[in-house]
């Protein structure tokens, strides 16, 4: 899928994601070096470059979803159809998202298991909520109704993700320290051209990745219960 439609998946990743993350890194090691920098201007950078990086990253995971979805019903999505989907679901994917994130940090804090549930149980909650005209709580139910029967199976691929992201993470680093001559986590050398290139590559490929893998696992799970009907779902906004 990627490859067959590459302008809004890559795009999507490069423009809304990679580039807004490198672009708040850099202005953070600026200001970090900066003396007029408080504690509290430091809070506030924080949560407004959260906000931020929330709200692109949504409209990328939109872009992301549509394209694969409509990649799944043999059709090629435009860079217009799939930001109009963007940013006509972007308040429901950042509430999600949130609602998401925090169930499964506090059933991590909680204990170890509940938080990996959470995590598999809900694993295709973005997608749902790009696609279906759900509401924020029906999607909870949707995505837990839709991977009942195949948690298993979800939680085999996440780690099989996890241990592909720690490889590509070490050789990455190493290709860093062995041909640019810098360490991939030194802060110091965050603002040369060499890392932040670098950066941007892996996160493009990460967050292109990360998002059509999880759409292509709302597809399956959805056909695999409801047999091939995905070709209704780009009529559903329209």
């Amino acid at each position: 899928m990627i490859g067959d439609n590459p302008t809004v998946v890559l795009g999507a990743a490069l423009l809304l994601t990679a580039l807004p993350r490198l672009a708040f890194s850099y202005f953070v090691n600026v200001l970090r070096l900066s003396p007029v920098l408080t504690v509290g201007k430091a809070i506030g950078l924080g949560l407004s470059g959260f906000v931020a990086g929330l709200i692109f990253q949504s409209l990328a995971i939109g872009c992301i979803t549509r394209a694969t979805v409509a990649y799944s019903q043999g059709r090629w999505a435009s860079p217009g159809e799939c930001l109009e989907i963007a940013f006509r679901r972007v308040i429901p994917i950042v509430v999600v998202s949130i609602l998401f994130s925090l169930a499964v940090l506090l059933g991590f804090m909680l204990l170890l298991l509940p938080g990996i549930f959470i995590a598999v149980a809900w694993a295709v909650i973005v997608p749902v909520t790009v696609e279906e005209p759900v509401s924020i709580s029906q999607a909870f139910e949707r995505a837990d109704e839709l991977t009942r029967g195949a948690r298993w199976t979800i939680f085999g691929l996440a780690l099989l993700v996890i241990l592909i992201a720690m490889g590509i993470g070490f050789v990455v680093g190493f290709l860093g320290l062995l041909i640019l001559g810098f360490s991939y986590r030194d802060p110091a050398a965050a603002s040369s051209v060499g890392p932040m290139l670098l950066s941007l590559v892996v996160s493009t490929i990460e967050a292109a990745f990360l998002a059509a893998l999880q759409t292509a696992l709302y597809v399956e799970l959805r056909e695999a219960k409801e047999g091939p009907g995905m070709n209704r779902l780009g009529q559903i906004f329209e």
